[in-house]
């Protein structure tokens, strides 16, 4: 009797998971519920939803824990992707809500980490770059220094895919170049990590789009 509860904890999880994936496929609206002037509150819009979700897998899904610095990260990731989490809203985005939600001073779409050298960077990309495509149907590309270091992100990536519960199962497509993750909407997430050629990435692009190192 003293392991019930273990089991009991486990099936609550998966039953979490499945209501959570039941609710990402159901169609959702920011609207009031009733006539004008009904005091019910306004439903939760998909971007807050989304946002929420990102930041319950980076603190609680992955095996690894995140660094101070590594949190900093995620959270300048998450203001630079805000317009791209809330694009799908019914009801245009309310920001200034968002800015003061979220203790956040402004709005930017480009981020620049500039760290030294075994201090987590990668691993932060990887992180972000996983939770985002479980969350969120986009496509990411990946621009790396060369292909090594864009086939080893992709690696990462498809580590922690493992290790998110039933997230390995979503997985449509994996190589060295790409990895695709399917939804329950049917839509897929695409990730895509380029070697540093400029002759063959003419046109190239994403949803999200992350510069993994840069130099002079």
């Amino acid at each position: 009797m003293q392991y019930v509860h273990i089991f009991d904890d486990a099936v609550k999880h998966h039953d979490g998971q499945m209501q959570f994936s039941v609710s990402r496929a159901l169609p959702q609206h920011r609207i009031r519920h009733g006539l004008a002037g009904a005091t019910s509150a306004a439903t939760i819009s998909l971007g807050e939803q989304r946002l929420a979700a990102i930041r319950n897998l980076l603190e609680n899904d992955f095996k690894w824990k995140r660094s101070k610095t590594q949190k900093r990260f995620h959270e300048s990731f998450l203001n630079s992707c805000i317009r791209f989490l809330y694009s799908e809203d019914t009801n245009a985005p309310d920001y200034s809500t968002i800015l003061e939600v979220n203790n956040w001073q402004d709005l930017r779409q480009q981020c620049l980490c500039m760290t030294p050298r075994r201090f987590g960077k990668t691993v932060s990309v990887g992180m972000f770059v996983t939770a985002m495509a479980l969350v969120v149907p986009c496509e990411q590309a990946i621009f790396s220094t060369g292909r090594r270091a864009s086939s080893k992100l992709l690696e990462l990536v498809s580590s922690l895919l493992q290790q998110v519960p039933g997230a390995a199962e979503r997985i449509v497509k994996s190589n060295q170049e790409m990895v695709w993750v399917s939804h329950p909407c049917g839509r897929i997430s695409k990730i895509s990590s380029y070697p540093s050629c400029a002759k063959t990435l003419r046109g190239v692009g994403g949803d999200v789009v992350y510069m993994e190192e840069a130099g002079k």
